[in-house]
């Protein structure tokens, strides 16, 4: 699920219309966009989004919402996982010949 969907979930589930939340979030997003492409300024849309008493009813959850760590399920443990199962048993397969090579570099 992205942004806009967990945006738009617990809007409606504080009462919004999913259909103008949409919209607002579509505006919001189309003003942000504009500062940064014309003015060359910083990516506001949440910001904006805290601000606009529309969005009042989640604005205390944004944060919790935008957590990078609400969107990446499991990735530590597979990347943790696939590590410890492929990565490290190939360096130690390889390793003896891989120290055994040395490398120049001209710059």
């Amino acid at each position: 699920m992205n942004n806009i969907s967990f945006f738009l979930s617990y809007q409606v589930s504080a009462g919004g219309n999913r259909q103008e939340c949409h919209e607002k979030i579509r505006l919001l997003s189309q003003k942000s966009a504009e500062r940064v492409k014309l003015d060359g300024l910083d990516n506001d849309l949440v910001e904006r989004v805290k601000t606009d008493p529309y969005f009042a009813p989640i604005t205390n959850k944004l944060d919790v919402l935008l957590d990078a760590k609400t969107f990446i399920g499991r990735a530590p443990e597979q990347v943790s996982q696939f590590l410890a199962l492929e990565v490290e048993p190939t360096l130690k397969t390889f390793s003896p010949l891989l120290l055994s090579r040395t490398a120049n570099l001209d710059v």
